[in-house]
Order: C-alpha cells, then structure tokens, then sequence
C-alpha cells in the first residue's frame, strides 16, 4: 500500500512523544484516541528526560513523565492540498472535565478597526487549567495574502506582563506559533537558561517560539484554535491540521494564570499591517 501523506504528529520541540493510537470507549468504536507522554523538568538547568530510574552514566537526571491529554485523530482532506490527511483534535471524552456546562467564557472579539493589544484586552477568565476556542474570520480590507499581523491568545500572563506565553497565527509566515521568550522568570526556564548536552537545545529543550505551517487559514478564510493547559503542559490545536505540545513553567504560579486576546501588526489592517478579524472566544475551566 503506497503512503499517500505523511507529517508530524506534534509540532512541539523535545515535548510530545511515545505516541500511540487507540479506539475508543466501547460505546463510540468510531472515535481513535491517540496518545502520548510530555517531557519534564525538575527546575535546574538540565532538562529531566523521561525515564523509570533516578540518573544514568551521562549524568542526566530520569523521571517519569506525565500524560497528555488524550486527543482525537481521523481521516480528513487536506484543505491545500486536497489529499487524505490525518487531522487532530481535542478527545470529544474531555468535555466531562469541563467545571461548569455552560462556558465561563463567552466573547465576541473583533479587530476590524485597529490594533488590539493583548495586555489590555483581558478577558473573564483564568487559571492553570483551562480549554479555550478561538474562532475567527476576515473583515472585509486586507486580504490574508498582504496581512503581516499576528492575532491570538495569551494564557498564563502575570497581571503586570513580564510573564505571558502567547499563542496566535502569524499572517506574514503562514504559521502557528507558540511564543515563549517571555513564559518564565524562571533562569532554566527560559529558552537558553540551560542546555540539552545530547541535542545542544536550550532550556527545557525548547525553542523560543515554536511553530507549525498552517497555509490552512489562507485557503479557508478562519482561523479555529484550542487551547488545552493542563497546569505546566499547553497543547495547542489549530485548524484540526496541526498540534503544538509544550512546557511552561512560570515564577508566579497562580499569580500568572490571565487570559487575554491580541490583535497586532499595524493599525487599520492596512497592506502589510495588522489583519481585520472578528469572531468569538469561549472558555472553560477544567476539573484537574
């Protein structure tokens, strides 16, 4: 049988991986689960890799790993490509974890008349365990292709910014990021405070900003993003084509735990400035 696609399952550098499907419960054979295991830390300067004894003849420190949460893969086509391809999205089992029915959660956004800083557009929700969806369209303006912006969310910000991982689209490179040189106060925390002597990565073997290509949203016009944190582990979902898994370990711990909305680039959404969008943000805290 010829392999008609083929990709990364997880875009996140030294973070996701052992990864192995499953079916679902019995009473949904349909639905194939995939799982797999995070990469930790123990806060110093070497990253602890994930295995069942304290150290070993290199003198790497060994823990065991925690689980992501499960997530939902199925066949699709590849909306640039018109391939089959394998999309990916939050277990439809995690909405038991939501805290409340109804979404803490709900906002309209929109940025199709200027800039919306992320700092300054907090929004009524917060926490180090959380699921939230952005959905977004285009304004009339600018087209995708001369937008140069970036639009997405911040989570685990501290009320004065100097901690805030965010996570968003950038028009001018076509990808989803996951921005990290401000996550932590944390020395080994942040990306270059340590080094992973087998992979010469920095930090907890983790880039500055991680990124995946998603020309998904130039071919379909939207942007669908979902935040799972799960306290140190953000899995980012987009588009259901690509995942982004990564660690944050801030300082402030409950004190770092915003959440804020950013749309940024160049006011009035001109030729290569900020992008026009509006839709909505929703939101959940989750029982872990």
């Amino acid at each position: 049988m010829a392999v008609e696609a083929s990709g990364l399952v997880d875009w996140g550098a030294l973070t996701y991986y052992s990864a192995k499907s499953l079916a679902g419960p019995s009473d949904d054979e349909t639905v194939r689960l995939l799982g797999g295991w995070v990469m930790d830390s123990n806060g110093a300067s070497e990253p602890r890799l994930c295995k069942n004894h304290d150290a070993d003849s290199n003198g790497y420190s060994w823990v065991v790993c925690p689980e992501a949460l499960h997530r939902e893969i199925y066949l699709c086509t590849n909306s640039t490509t018109s391939k089959p391809a394998m999309c990916q999205r939050p277990a439809p089992q995690l909405q038991a974890l939501r805290a409340t029915a109804t979404p803490q959660l709900s906002k309209n956004v929109s940025a199709c008349a200027l800039d919306v800083p992320g700092l300054r557009k907090r929004l009524p929700i917060r926490g180090l365990a959380l699921e939230i969806h952005l959905n977004l369209s285009f304004c009339k303006g600018p087209t995708v292709e001369t937008a140069s912006g970036e639009v997405g969310v911040n989570v685990l910000q501290s009320p004065s910014g100097d901690e805030v991982t965010r996570v968003g689209y950038s028009f001018a490179s076509q990808t989803l990021f996951v921005e990290r040189a401000t996550s932590s106060k944390l020395p080994a925390a942040r990306p270059g405070g340590g080094v992973l002597n087998a992979t010469g990565k920095q930090g907890y073997g983790v880039r500055t900003r991680e990124v995946a290509p998603l020309p998904e949203v130039k071919v379909e016009g939207a942007l669908r993003l979902v935040l799972l944190l799960d306290q140190s582990i953000l899995t980012v979902f987009a588009n259901d084509a690509v995942v982004i898994t990564t660690r944050v370990y801030t300082a402030g711990g409950n004190a770092s735990a915003d959440v804020s909305f950013f749309a940024e680039g160049g006011r009035g959404g001109g030729a290569g400035g900020a992008p026009r969008v509006e839709g909505s943000v929703t939101g959940w805290p989750l029982s872990l």
